[in-house]
Formats: C-alpha cells, sequence, structure tokens
C-alpha cells in the first residue's frame, strides 16, 4: 500500500489550498498555521522545505512548553550569578539559588517526560543541530561555564523564536505591504492520493505558493523549475529575517545590559548592532519585494497560458 503524501505549502492560507484540493478531487487534510505559529514550530525553514521525503508533521505546544520552562531555568540561573557579580544580600543570593534548583529539577522532570513528544513535533533535516544537542555538548564541555553559556543560548534561541520574531513579522509586513506575514504562512497537506498531484501542484504555483521539494516528482519541467526557484527566494528572506532578527534582539540586549553595567565597550556593539540590524533589514526588504514580484509574475504567467 502507498503511504500518505506529506508535503508543505508556504504562502498560501489554509482554506486556498483546500479549495484547489477539492477542484481536483484530491482527498486530504490541510491544517494552516499563521506566521507566529511556524516561526515558533520551526516549519519555515529552507531545509525542511529542501527534504523530498516528509515525515507526518504534527505541530504542538510541547516543545514550545520545554523552550519556555527551560527559560525560565536560564533567567533564575542568569540572576543568580547576576546576584554574585553585583554583590548583594547573602540571604537574596541563596534565595535565587534555592529557586534556581527547584525550577531546573522541575525543567529537568518535565523533558524527561515530554521530551518525546516534542521531538515528535519537530521534524529535523540530516544536518541539523537541535538546541537541545548544543546544550548537552555545552554541559559536557564545562559542567559550569558551558551550562551558563548554554543556558542563555537556550535563553537567546526562545526569545528570538516565540517572541522576538513573531513581534517583527509584524511590523515588517507593514513595511512589506503584508508579503512578509504571507510568506511565512504555512499549510501542512496531506492526502492519499498522489494521481492529481502534478494538477494540483500548478494550481498552487499559479496562486503563488511556495512547494516544499516532495511537489517535484509530480511537477511538469517548468513547473519543478518554477517551485525550485520559489523555495530560493524563500531562503533569502527567510536568512535575511533571522540575521534581522539576531542583530536587532543583540542590540536590544546590549541596550539593557549598558544600562546595567556601564562602560565603553557597549558603545561600540551598540553601533555594529544597529549597523548588521540596518543591513539585514534592507536586504529582508529586497528579498520580500523580489518574492513578491515573483509571486505576481508566476500568477500573471499562468493568467495567460
Amino acid at each position: 500500500m502507498t503511504p500518505p503524501f506529506h508535503a508543505l505549502v508556504l504562502g498560501l492560507r489554509g482554506r486556498d489550498v483546500e479549495r484547489i484540493l477539492l477542484k481536483h478531487d484530491v482527498p486530504g487534510t490541510v491544517r494552516s498555521l499563521s506566521g507566529p505559529a511556524s516561526l515558533a514550530f520551526g516549519l519555515a525553514r529552507g531545509r525542511l522545505l529542501q527534504m523530498a521525503d516528509l515525515p507526518p508533521i504534527s505541530p504542538g505546544y510541547y516543545r514550545a512548553f520545554l523552550w519556555g520552562h527551560w527559560a525560565v531555568v536560564s533567567v533564575a540561573f542568569l540572576g543568580t550569578l547576576a546576584s554574585f557579580a553585583l554583590g548583594l544580600a547573602a540571604n537574596v543570593t541563596l534565595l535565587l539559588a534555592l529557586v534556581t534548583i527547584v525550577i531546573a529539577v522541575s525543567a529537568v522532570l518535565s523533558t524527561s517526560l515530554l521530551n518525546k513528544k516534542a521531538k515528535d513535533e519537530f521534524v529535523q533535516a540530516p544536518d541539523e543541530v537541535s538546541p537541545w544537542d548544543l546544550l548537552g555538548w555545552a554541559i559536557v564541555s564545562d559542567p559550569f561555564i558551558g551550562l551558563a553559556v548554554g543556558l542563555f543560548a537556550l535563553l537567546f534561541v526562545f526569545l528570538l523564536f516565540v517572541v522576538w520574531l513573531p513581534l517583527l513579522l509584524a511590523i515588517v509586513s507593514l513595511f512589506s505591504f503584508g508579503e512578509a506575514w504571507r510568506s511565512y504562512r504555512v499549510a501542512l497537506v496531506t492526502t492519499p492520493q498522489r494521481t492529481e498531484l502534478t494538477s494540483v501542484g500548478r494550481d498552487l504555483l499559479r496562486s503563488g505558493g511556495v512547494l516544499s521539494r516532495g511537489w517535484d516528482v509530480y511537477l511538469a519541467s517548468p513547473d519543478r523549475q518554477l517551485a525550485s526557484i520559489g523555495r530560493k527566494m524563500h531562503r533569502r528572506v527567510h536568512w535575511a529575517f533571522l540575521a534581522f532578527g539576531a542583530s536587532s534582539l543583540t542590540l536590544a540586549i546590549s541596550e539593557v545590559a549598558s544600562r546595567t553595567w556601564p562602560g565603553d565597550i557597549w558603545s561600540l556593539a551598540f553601533v555594529a548592532f544597529a549597523v548588521a540590524s540596518t543591513m539585514s533589514f534592507v536586504l529582508l526588504l529586497g528579498a520580500l519585494h523580489r518574492r513578491r514580484t515573483l509571486r505576481f509574475g508566476k500568477i500573471v504567467e499562468f493568467a495567460t497560458l
């Protein structure tokens, strides 16, 4: 028995994908996610689009919960270190240390219970490294410094993907006339029927969708080239957006740190991250404009056939 077909469609609403499936009498299920959800669940990654055989994807909230739990551990741990560095009262430092231990133990217990479900929610490409792997390597390399660096990195990743990037997505969408928000819409398609996928894929391309590589087997040569170009453009948008998000978040962190621990080094860091944020923002707008032009170009080209 042929296994079901699992694939991704970016840039289209779920009901638009369902309409195209119904048009060609293709049974299946479509689960749509908004831009912030696709960022938090990691479904808009270029490497995921390049996977020819996608396993079933069931995005949920176990992974986000574990990220948030360990982010709280990171805040408590870094707060305890800051209390030592600032020379706070011994009872305050002891209280912070005890709270950190309690939260860390609960995080370890929740991870042991929910890690299997969290891994099932996240499809990892063969050459990708997860934040949990990085945290484990950091702790093994140095139980104290490695733990501190690993927890800070985990907190940064949580803030970046769950809080900062969704906020920036709404802001950038205003400058790109909604193109950024549209680019991060994700529809998860599952169907047991593969006979009409050529027509379905063609209509999805005509509607401006970006198809994962699994569709290429069923597309004609011209459509396959358009699908490849669409994935390449999405990768450019995604990398520019990640660069803008990471640099702007680091800029915000350096500004807060400069107010807490004044020093001349922060002015240099502020200028460097400000320049990086500006450059990546310009590259992002350019990539979004190119993506918008390509999307309308495909629609016009197909409409004239």
